[in-house]
């Protein structure tokens, strides 16, 4: 089997060891959104109603807190790439994609968070399709939500 990342320095060690623990981090996180997301069902009347607060809010938190975590992982997932044009190519350009993610998936999710309530009081006609602010979720929400990209980030920061 063919590894392709190989810690050689004490900077590679502390690097794989940052990203091991970014991808902890995520994981964990990622476990609260879920208890977070079935208390939010759970706490519904209908299965119509959106999930409102303090679910909503918490999951926001959550999403924006797991997108810059995620970076870090495809940074250090990146530092141990092989010297090799290829490992090299594949991890930059995931390490680019990942960047771009956070930048979306913040910034999407901050907005909702701190305009979504005003915009739904001054009561304009089509905001609620994109700043809910009921927790439903909106066109950009399913743009901008992460998914479940640290497993694959987390076992490839696997000890050896």
């Amino acid at each position: 089997m063919e590894y392709l990342i190989a810690p050689q320095s004490f900077a590679d060690r502390e690097s794989a060891r940052m990203g091991r623990a970014a991808a902890w981090t995520v994981f964990l996180l990622e476990m609260v959104y879920v208890v977070t997301t079935v208390l939010g069902l759970l706490s519904l009347k209908s299965p119509q109603d959106p999930i409102g607060d303090p679910f909503f809010t918490i999951m926001e938190l959550l999403i924006i807190l797991m997108a810059p975590l995620m970076v870090v992982v495809m940074v250090a997932l990146h530092a141990h790439a092989l010297p090799d044009a290829d490992a090299k190519a594949y991890s930059l350009t995931a390490l680019i994609l990942m960047m771009l993610m956070a930048g979306i998936t913040s910034s999407v999710h901050f907005v909702i968070l701190a305009v979504s309530r005003q915009i739904a009081a001054l009561g304009l006609a089509g905001a609620p399709l994109f700043f809910p602010s009921d927790g439903r979720q909106s066109p950009t929400h399913w743009i901008s939500s992460p998914g479940t990209g640290s497993l694959p980030s987390r076992c490839s920061l696997r000890r050896r």
